[in-house]
């Protein structure tokens, strides 16, 4: 984490070096991962230039940053990416269509194992939920959420027919309007940007840095002019209650702890001075139970330290270190997934999200099987892949909810008006 720019000058330079010794010493028919920490997007672009096709590159930061965003809009999604992530349940694979020709959005149930969610083609290239009428073929490999590529078998017959459930379509809730970021870190900049795509236009930002840890202030400057919301930022030196209560946090839809950490941080000391000011907040709403009490969303570096962020009761966190190592593990077995992830991970096209089960339907209460969730998501164009269980006590690892993705299709379960269904989607 640099703020002087002297320092990340010279670190491109290292990872310019670098990348140019790689692409030197790598065969010519052998790709290799390489995960550039690049500051200047000039000198992006000169890493790309010399690493050509040798490498499969990845500005991990930029997805972690715009990762973290789209987990912290909607609860329960980190969940989702943790398990799609891992090679523990279901995953994205890639899976040549031997059904032949038949419409996309039948295709999934015929899939004992399986939703597919795109596919693609030499014409289009990826396609991330197509219109259930476009008409699929022997050319095209089809992108499937599923739980293991082996199992992968298209049967003649569907394995369930879908009852015939009534979409009734319902307003969505209003977007953020204001969001409080604490810590300053080298992604910063770039989540505070990424939720300006999100939120309503002309809402604000208020940032929270330490008087030795804040941005410089042309960049500071470069990043406000950038933004079409407003951007305030407090430098302090001590973040305590009395601070906390003076910025009103009921005047905030959310709020978002980042580590910002120095050179001479552990990653415990991080995590330590996070849980801390958690804790301030979590007395300060008890202490004012009939304010608005925002969303609060942390992101933890080591997991030793997940249980003491568990029983703070925040509504969500990211576990960013481990989230990037699974991804990585990942795509060493499947490197074009980085081009899913990477469309999945965009505000323009088709993205996951968890809506409200009642945002489909009238009196959803009742049982289902996932056949028919699949067809309701259709009458709206959105890929069902799951759904999330609101439960009544949080489980071992902190979460209310119970996240199950790509069930069996003939598989009968009770969903509520408090529970949520995970699809692929345009719209939120």
């Amino acid at each position: 984490n640099f703020s002087d720019q002297a320092e990340k000058d010279k670190s491109d330079t290292n990872v310019i070096k670098i990348c140019y010794a790689l692409s030197i010493a790598i065969n010519h028919d052998h790709q290799i991962m390489v995960i550039p920490e690049v500051y200047e997007d000039v000198n992006r672009e000169i890493v790309k230039t010399i690493l050509n096709e040798k490498v499969l590159q990845i500005d991990a930061n930029s997805f972690l940053s715009r990762l973290l965003v789209q987990t912290s809009l909607f609860n329960g999604l980190v969940g989702v990416y943790e398990t799609l992530f891992s090679f523990e349940g279901s995953e994205i694979y890639f899976i040549k269509n031997t059904a032949g020709k038949i419409k996309f959005g039948e295709i999934s149930y015929h899939l004992a194992d399986g939703v597919v969610i795109g596919y693609k083609c030499p014409i289009k290239g990826l396609v991330i939920n197509p219109s259930p009428d476009d008409e699929l073929n022997e050319t095209q490999r089809l992108i499937i959420v599923m739980t293991d590529a082996s199992k992968y078998a298209f049967q003649k017959n569907r394995i369930q027919e879908p009852i015939a459930l009534k979409y009734v379509a319902k307003n969505v809730s209003p977007l953020l309007t204001s969001i409080l970021v604490v810590g300053w870190n080298n992604q910063t900049g770039e989540i505070i940007s990424e939720y300006d795509k999100y939120i309503t236009p002309n809402s604000k930002f208020k940032l929270i840095a330490s008087a030795n840890g804040a941005p410089e202030e042309e960049e500071f400057e470069t990043l406000k002019k950038s933004l079409s919301s407003k951007l305030e930022m407090d430098t302090v030196k001590v973040l305590d209650e009395k601070y906390l209560k003076q910025l009103d946090l009921s005047s905030f839809d959310m709020v978002v702890v980042l580590t910002a950490p120095t050179e001479a941080d552990s990653t415990d000391a991080v995590d330590s001075a996070n849980i801390k000011l958690l804790l301030l907040i979590k007395k300060l709403f008890a202490s004012e139970p009939s304010k608005k009490k925002p969303l609060v969303v942390s992101e933890v570096l080591d997991t030793s330290n997940l249980e003491l962020f568990n029983h703070i009761g925040i509504s969500d966190f990211l576990l960013s270190n481990r989230l990037i190592s699974i991804f990585l593990t990942q795509l060493s077995k499947q490197p074009e997934l980085i081009e899913v992830y990477d469309r999945l991970l965009s505000k323009d096209g088709a993205e996951i999200y968890i809506k409200p089960f009642s945002n489909y339907m009238d009196n959803p209460n009742g049982e289902y099987t996932f056949a028919d969730l699949i067809a309701l998501g259709q009458q709206c164009n959105d890929i069902v892949i799951g759904y999330k269980q609101v439960l009544a006590a949080p489980k071992e690892n902190g979460r209310n909810y119970e996240i199950t993705l790509n069930p069996p299709k003939n598989q009968k379960f009770k969903l509520t008006d408090r529970d949520f269904l995970v699809v692929v989607s345009d719209e939120s």
